[in-house]
């Protein structure tokens, strides 16, 4: 279940996934995740961001999730 509310750092970790992930799926750089939701020299959460991680969390109710990041995610 998302929950708008509930704050993005503790989202992301309800999906088990972390910034470098996130960042990875973004096409972004970690540290760009982590200035966005930490609020690092004004910058705050943007809607790519916002949007990714109601997706997933859409994916995870539907049993998907899982099956959509090894899609998404070279396996090192």
């Amino acid at each position: 279940m998302y929950i708008e509310n509930m704050d993005m750092k503790d989202r992301i970790k309800a999906l088990g996934l972390n910034q470098k992930k996130i960042a990875e799926l973004l096409g972004k750089q970690r540290h760009t995740i982590s200035r966005q939701l930490n609020g690092g020299e004004g910058m705050k959460v943007t809607h790519d961001l916002e949007s990714l991680v109601l997706a997933l969390e859409m994916l995870k109710e539907e049993n998907r999730l899982e099956d959509y990041l090894f899609q998404a995610l070279p396996t090192k």
